[in-house]
């Protein structure tokens, strides 16, 4: 394959990625998608939302698409450990259950509408440094190298970046997951999303209802304390057959889809950008710290940080950084900014008195109605 060119590279085909290519081909720059998966949108994501939100009148110049939602969701109940408790909150926004493969062909729709050009099955294996900046990348398709020079990159490429390593850039603080599609299952309330913390090790099992008898499940832990032979699948099969509840609700269910994954808890890494480089989405840790829910906030930033840089490259050629400290400085009010910082403080703190001051079941659930009123007070959400 031939050595390319192009004004913008995005590496990274998720939401964030997608919606960075649109910003930047929509505002005329000469922009390559390449994403290393041979589809896009194949990965089970945290599939509930708020159904309105400013981003999506950017995408699509209307609402969210109808076609992706599957159910609607006005609260959620928040069990102890020993399911012995338990929390009752309404969302303060209508949130929905969607269809993220559907969702992914949604955006990828705006997309084919502009003149980005995409690669799939294109893997990014390294940076392309010129007096100490990125100009580039090495990449490699049908197993055949090339090189795609750029004025700027910007990287989509998961909670792993493998440029965030290259550049030896502070990953996002992520933890061991596992997600499931289901079928048949007993769903107590298909309008509401349930979450139920665990112990040893810490963290949470859920349910998503996309209707009356499907849904996402999984579970998370929020420890790197481990076994060397740690394997999160039995963990799942041990705690969900533990609880009561979870095994009523999954007991007859049938699942067509199973996930291994990592979910970013720890909130945006230091600096998203680096020398020709800025980091969005997963990659820049654009998740939610409590609930792990990135897909609106992941959205948000690829999209904004695009447009930061389709402007500078349009009207000054370059990006210098006093054009990055001055977005930085403005993006830090914006809603999302304020949003991921307030789950990043508050879901630190709500973990560490859950699992390191509490620890125990019975001593979370002497203190389940203090810890009610901490999870209202600091997001109304977790």
């Amino acid at each position: 394959m031939n050595n390319l060119n192009c004004d913008v590279l995005i590496v990274g085909a998720g939401v964030a990625g997608l919606c960075a290519a649109i910003a930047a081909a929509r505002n005329k720059l000469d922009t390559i998608l390449i994403e290393k998966e041979s589809e896009i949108g194949y990965k089970i994501k945290g599939e509930c939302i708020e159904k309105k939100s400013p981003i999506f009148e950017k995408i699509f110049g209307k609402g969210l698409p109808k076609d992706v939602i599957l159910n609607e969701l006005t609260g959620r109940r928040i069990y102890s450990p020993s399911a012995k408790k338990f929390m009752e909150m309404e969302h303060s926004e209508l949130m929905v259950a969607i269809d993220y493969r559907l969702f992914m062909i949604e955006i990828f729709k705006e997309l084919s509408k502009t003149n980005c050009r995409v690669f799939l099955n294109t893997k990014f294996l390294n940076i392309i440094e010129e007096n100490k900046k990125v100009v580039g990348a090495t990449c490699i398709k049908d197993n055949e190298e090339f090189d795609i020079k750029a004025k700027f990159i910007i990287a989509a490429d998961g909670n792993e970046s493998k440029i965030g390593n290259e550049l030896n850039i502070i990953q996002p603080e992520i933890y061991y997951s596992l997600k499931f599609n289901y079928e048949n299952l007993t769903v107590p309330n298909p309008n509401n999303i349930e979450l139920h913390l665990i112990t040893d090790p810490p963290g949470a099992m859920w349910i998503f209802p996309k209707g009356p008898s499907s849904g996402e499940t999984g579970i998370t832990v929020w420890t790197h304390e481990l076994p060397d032979n740690f394997d999160i699948l039995e963990l799942w099969r041990k705690k969900s057959m533990e609880n009561d509840r979870m095994r009523g609700i999954i007991k007859e269910a049938k699942s067509y889809y199973i996930s291994r994954d990592f979910l970013n808890f720890g909130g945006p890494i230091k600096n998203i950008f680096g020398n020709g480089v800025a980091f969005v989405g997963d990659a820049g840790g654009h998740v939610g710290a409590i609930g792990a829910s990135g897909i609106i906030s992941c959205m948000s930033t690829g999209f904004d940080v695009a447009e930061f840089v389709a402007n500078a490259l349009l009207t000054e050629g370059e990006i210098t950084e006093g054009m990055v400290e001055e977005f930085k400085r403005k993006y830090k009010k914006s809603q999302i900014q304020k949003y991921l910082k307030k789950e990043q403080s508050a879901g630190k703190m709500l973990r560490n008195v859950l699992f390191k001051s509490f620890k125990t079941e019975e001593i979370i659930d002497e203190n389940w109605e203090k810890l009610e009123t901490m999870v209202v007070s600091q997001s109304g959400d977790f």
